[in-house]
């Protein structure tokens, strides 16, 4: 009986210390050009976990992204020369909406403003935004906005350690709890 709580409450524990990671390899899937006619350099570098957008750049990746009301999108950004708009959200076509952009900061309002951080340049921001408070449903790409059409076009960004996570934290804190329950009622 022993030997089945322990291997219950370690099964336990590993789901709920790994519930939260859906990191995304970003270098699996070819970088496309977003927006129509808003992306007009398409100057991109991906790498592993990070996509460096540089120029008037607004691109896509596709994959399938479930959004619930739980979602959360978390990276790290970071920008050395400040552009108009830095944003990303999820989309099912090439038709830029400012309901589904999260912008980031920049000197032009455009999309959902409440993740909007008065950006340094060169300052690293671990970003986290809830989605699911959003919008919800399916959607077949992620798209990532470097916008800077008004001036010299030199404005960079870099997103990278991005995932998308699913599983709300109510949830990993009762499998956690349950998990430490089970190491407690073994040892007795």
């Amino acid at each position: 009986m022993k030997t089945i709580f322990k291997f219950l409450s370690v099964g336990l524990f590993c789901v709920a210390s790994s519930a939260n990671a859906a990191l995304l390899q970003l270098s699996t899937s070819p970088v496309q050009s977003y927006g129509n006619q808003q992306d007009k350099s398409s100057n991109n570098t991906v790498s592993g976990n990070t996509i460096a957008l540089n120029g008037n750049t607004w691109s896509s990746i596709s994959g399938m992204f479930n959004i619930i009301p739980e979602t959360t999108l978390t990276f790290d950004f970071m920008t050395s020369d400040l552009g108009e708009i830095h944003g990303i959200g999820f989309d099912n076509d090439s038709t830029i909406d400012p309901s589904a952009t999260f912008q980031l900061g920049g000197d032009q309002v455009w999309g959902i403003q409440d993740y909007v951080i008065n950006l340094q340049e060169n300052v690293t921001y671990s970003v986290t935004i809830n989605v699911g408070q959003y919008y919800t449903g399916m959607f077949n790409r992620i798209f990532f906005v470097n916008d800077e059409d008004r001036r010299r076009a030199v404005a960079n960004s870099t997103f990278s350690n991005i995932s998308v996570n699913n599983v709300s934290t109510p949830s990993v804190a009762v499998l956690m709890a349950l998990a430490i329950a089970g190491f407690a009622f073994r040892r007795k």
